[in-house]
């Protein structure tokens, strides 16, 4: 068996692995227990009150270390009043943008139907279906100049269905099919 420059780093590696682990293990070059580890120095934006610790005689064995003296919210809230950190600017990272909830009726006045309306109309009359592919390679739409698979989004409407002659979009409640041409809409257009 011929060994190649490839094999011969790798076996090189291999062994230099070995040898670190009967190094560690055997020879007891690094610390092995907890016993034997040391602690590093605190950590300066540490906010531990000594006041705040258990008792020696209320805890003891492996739960000391595991009782925290401070709470994570009681340090997070000392932290943002030493840096003068406002929570009430923040936004909620789980809230949904407004633009991307839909309105209900009552909402909006009771004419939610007229402006859903017209904000079809102008989506069927911006956007225009050129073909759809609908094959092994799944369903497809060219719609303007954009080539989309279903689940994709076009100006804040997803494509949710493609079929020989049509594609469909929705946007909450919305819902919009464009359709392709025909042959007496390319006569109107030509005229």
């Amino acid at each position: 068996m011929v060994l190649s420059k490839k094999r011969k780093i790798m076996a090189v590696v291999l062994l230099a692995a070995v040898a670190a682990l009967v190094a560690d293990r055997f020879l007891g070059v690094i610390p092995m227990g907890p016993d034997e580890a040391e602690a590093s120095p605190a950590d300066e934006y540490a906010i531990i009150e000594p006041a705040a610790a258990p008792a020696a005689a209320e805890v003891s064995g492996p739960a000391a270390a595991a009782v925290p003296s401070v709470t994570l919210a009681e340090r997070l809230e000392r932290l943002a009043a030493a840096e003068g950190f406002d929570g009430s600017e923040v936004r909620d990272a789980f809230q949904a943008p407004a633009s991307w909830v839909p309105q209900s009726a009552d909402a909006a006045g009771g004419g939610a139907p007229n402006l859903d309306e017209a904000r079809i109309q102008a989506y069927q009359e911006s956007h225009r279906l050129r073909a759809t592919s609908v094959g092994v390679r799944g369903r497809m739409a060219l719609i303007d100049d954009e080539c989309l698979t279903v689940g994709q989004m076009l100006d804040g409407f997803r494509l949710e269905a493609v079929d020989s002659n049509a594609a469909v979009l929705v946007s909450g409640s919305l819902r919009v099919v464009l359709r392709l041409p025909t042959d007496a809409d390319a006569r109107r257009t030509q005229e």
